[in-house]
């Protein structure tokens, strides 16, 4: 799984692959890196596989598009927002989110910096700019959808980006989250 998705995850200490994983962490890196080229980072609850810079294969988070970009600057939100205690990490290192304060946490980094966004992200339609975001960050296992909301997947704390700090975004207040 390690080798062809983006992050692997289980629930608790008993999980058969993570005991497993942890147990033969020297040899299983080793195989993976000289067989495909990158590191094996292990963590309380979850595990997964970077690829080296020089050696990449298929699609890859993040690409150079403008999308991956967007979603490392989500990433570094929500980290923020974790580090200020507006958000609260559950055991399992996982947010839970309604889906108007993950709407909220996505469009407040729209407005704060879609200046340096491509012209078709900056005049996207609101709700088709939601959906990118949310199927792009599905798709890469970092949000799962639930019925209530939304599941923050702890890769999304692991893949954030920035922009220099030369670069003057558009002034924002980080929302008050409930």
């Amino acid at each position: 799984q390690l080798s062809v998705c983006p992050a692997f995850y289980w629930e608790g200490n008993e999980d058969a692959d993570s005991l497993y994983l942890k147990n033969q962490r020297q040899w299983v890196a080793k195989y993976l890196d000289e067989n495909l080229g990158g590191q094996l980072e292990i963590h309380k609850n979850q595990a997964f596989f970077m690829l080296s810079e020089d050696d990449c294969y298929g699609a890859v988070h993040p690409r150079d598009a403008m999308l991956p970009e967007i979603v490392l600057l989500i990433g570094t939100q929500i980290r923020d927002l974790v580090e200020n205690r507006k958000l609260q990490k559950q055991d399992n290192e996982t947010i839970v989110l309604s889906r108007e304060a993950f709407s909220e946490i996505v469009l407040e980094c729209r407005r704060r910096w879609e200046d340096a966004w491509s012209k078709e992200y900056r005049e996207m339609e609101e709700q088709k700019f939601l959906e990118n975001v949310e199927n792009y960050m599905k798709n890469w296992m970092m949000l799962r959808d639930r019925e209530e909301g939304f599941v923050l997947l702890p890769s999304v704390g692991r893949m954030s980006g920035f922009y220099p700090q030369d670069y003057k975004a558009k002034g924002s207040i980080m929302p008050d989250l409930k």
